[in-house]
């Protein structure tokens, strides 16, 4: 309970992860939300002075009762405003025209046979008027000479071919409509030639112009260094977070040993980026003002780099970590670890509450929990006098940790675990850092000496090549990897409460945990009974 109380910004975001969640099973469309939330808080601040005059347990507690379900109502109307599809002007609540204007919302994207980026609708065009119109749409343009050129800011005319984007129709297929629904696109479309046309006008934030053009210089940088698409594809999805030219047979052997978190520009990067620019600019040494200079600069690197990554759950997480960790020290504070990992993920919610469902973001926050919380229990179980030892066995503890607290995410949204997940990071792990920093450095001479830059590239294709030939060995080794696994999302939960509750009775010895993880353990052998009686019954599946 002592260490409960010393992280109240957990407590916090907890229940208003709560209430997004709530505003996603829209458990409370018959109530004023917004009205309660207005009358909880007047409650709150108005108990609060009388707590300072004169305390009352109960009132206390009331009053913090009060505070969780306001924080709860928070979360919940946040999701509500943050929802295109609640205002008035969404396309799916307009009767639209045969023509819409639309805006090119982000850097297109060119694929094998189109060119797909989101579009953000402006109005609905019709014979004798228009009228406006909002949402966001992932379209999809037919290859030519019209489509190569788009770009970002582009102000268009296309048919209204817009249709909403479909539940899945077979089992186990992967829900797109949900997917893009939490990135608050509910429509797609497919333009064939001729169905658009541009209209010779440009909306764009400066600011993210320039960022997107950075970008574009960038990958022209990894297309020019490296003849090796496969290997520029891991290079460049490693340095600036650019997947479209990741080999798909590198990519399976990379999910399969349980390395693919290191092609996602992650906390991984960042601290790595943080560590140099400490180490260039002596932040461990500076004090006063000299340290705040330094700090200050650091943070403008690092959310630069987040900017440039396309601000990732994982980048975006790490950075504001390290803010905060570095603005503590300049202001000579301490941080606890789980309240700023809390300040970061309250951030980011604030802004997008959808943040929550995404993926990445479930297994970032995860993962660095784990680290935090179970590394240093297994580092302990191992002693090593030599430097070697030590970095693996940090290694070793490391990749058991964040596996123990991302495992049961990983069999319900993927199916499949990767056995050898410890052996093959062990090697990925330091070669990631070795091209990482080796990447920095090219980047930076690309734009001053073509000699040291092709030197920093040839550094980068050895080492990607080597840990794609290590991944597509150890892929290929028998039981390398179990595959097929199909758990609900109950047993998903179940998995993580027995693994707390376990963890509770071995550290704490909570004697009530030896009756419990019983219990845990027969509920979700009961799921697992009831979801394979579900499975006994005629289907028709569609192609």
């Amino acid at each position: 309970m002592h260490a409960w109380r010393d992280i109240p910004l957990v407590k916090l975001l907890l229940f208003y992860i709560l209430g997004i969640y709530i505003s996603e099973k829209d458990c409370f469309y018959n109530i004023n939300q917004l009205t309660v939330l207005v009358s909880l808080l007047a409650f709150v601040i108005t108990t609060h002075f009388f707590i300072l005059a004169k305390v009352q347990r109960k009132l206390q507690f009331i009053n913090s009762i009060a505070l969780l379900i306001c924080f709860t109502l928070f979360g919940s109307v946040m999701s509500d405003v943050s929802r295109q599809t609640n205002h008035a002007q969404h396309f799916q609540n307009q009767k639209s025209d045969s023509l819409i204007l639309v805006k090119v919302n982000n850097a297109p994207i060119e694929k094998k046979k189109s060119v797909s980026c989101e579009l953000r609708l402006l109005s609905s065009v019709g014979s004798k008027n228009s009228k406006p119109i909002s949402g966001t749409v992932q379209a999809y343009f037919a290859k030519d000479s019209l489509s190569d050129r788009l770009s970002y800011g582009d102000i268009l005319l296309l048919e209204n071919t817009i249709n909403s984007i479909d539940k899945p129709r077979n089992p186990y297929q992967f829900d797109f409509k949900s997917y893009y629904a939490h990135k608050n696109i509910y429509h797609q479309a497919y333009f064939k030639s001729g169905s658009w046309t541009y209209t010779g006008n440009s909306e764009s934030s400066r600011f993210w112009e320039i960022t997107c053009s950075i970008r574009r210089l960038l990958q022209k940088r990894f297309e020019t260094y490296f003849e090796n698409k496969a290997i520029r594809g891991v290079a460049s999805a490693i340095i600036i977070g650019y997947k479209e030219d990741l080999d798909d047979n590198w990519l399976d052997a990379f999910s399969k040993t349980g390395t693919i978190h290191v092609l996602a520009v992650s906390g991984l990067h960042v601290g790595i980026i943080y560590i140099l620019l400490s180490i260039i600019l002596g932040l461990n040494r500076a004090t006063g003002s000299a340290l705040k200079i330094k700090s200050f600069i650091t943070l403008l690197a690092l959310f630069g780099y987040c900017l440039l990554t396309g601000s990732s759950p994982s980048v975006c997480r790490a950075s504001i970590m390290f803010g905060t960790v570095l603005i503590a020290k300049a202001i000579n504070r301490q941080s606890n670890i789980y309240n700023t990992l809390a300040l970061s993920a309250f951030i980011l919610l604030v802004f997008d509450p959808f943040t929550f469902f995404h993926v990445g973001f479930q297994f970032s926050y995860l993962a660095v929990l784990g680290k935090v919380y179970y590394k240093d229990i297994f580092r302990s179980w191992v002693t090593v006098k030599t430097w070697l030892g030590y970095k693996i066995a940090t290694s070793l503890s490391v990749s058991v940790a964040v596996q123990i607290t991302t495992f049961p995410l990983g069999l319900y949204y993927f199916h499949q675990y990767p056995n050898f997940f410890m052996f093959s990071n062990l090697i990925v792990i330091p070669c990631i850092t070795i091209i990482l920093y080796a990447g920095i450095f090219f980047l930076m001479s690309s734009l001053v000496s073509s000699f040291f830059a092709s030197l920093f590239a040839k550094i980068m294709t050895i080492y990607t090549g080597f840990i794609a030939t290590v991944v597509n060995l150890i892929r290929d080794v028998p039981f390398a990897f179990l595959e097929g696994i199909h758990i609900t999302f109950f047993q998903m939960i179940l998995f993580y409460a027995f693994i707390l509750v376990l963890t509770a009775t071995l550290r704490n010895r909570w004697s009530a945990g030896l009756f419990i993880v019983p219990i845990i353990v027969i509920a979700f052998l009961w799921e697992d009974h009831r979801y394979e009686q579900s499975l006994n019954r005629e289907e028709v599946v569609f192609f």
